[in-house]
């Protein structure tokens, strides 16, 4: 399983959302089932995740991805979307888990 790395510029939350369901639509076109996305600026990283939260949470709703877990989350037990992950993905466990990152899943 590989998984597609995005480091996003942050400007704003319409530019955001842009870019997410254009690399969303980009990933699963070319057959990955999840993907990793990062801000590239590292002072607007709390902008970043928190503006993130509110657009995939729309996406899930509406039926675009199947989950999003934050990089923070993880490792995290007691939030079942990171237990589904690490039970499916083990190797997310392994990989450079970021605190600015969040995982999507397809």
């Amino acid at each position: 399983m590989k998984i597609k790395k995005h480091l996003i510029e942050y400007k704003d939350a319409k530019s955001l959302s842009s870019e997410l369901e254009f690399a969303i639509a980009c990933d699963k076109v070319e057959g990955y089932e999840i993907c990793r996305i990062r801000s590239s600026i590292d002072e607007s990283s709390v902008k970043f995740i928190n503006a993130s939260v509110r657009i995939l949470k729309t996406m899930k709703k509406d039926g675009v991805i199947q989950l999003y877990v934050l990089g923070s989350e993880l490792g995290s037990e007691e939030k079942m979307e990171s237990v589904y992950l690490l039970n499916k993905y083990p190797e997310l466990a392994e990989s450079d888990n970021s605190l600015e990152s969040v995982y999507i899943k397809f």
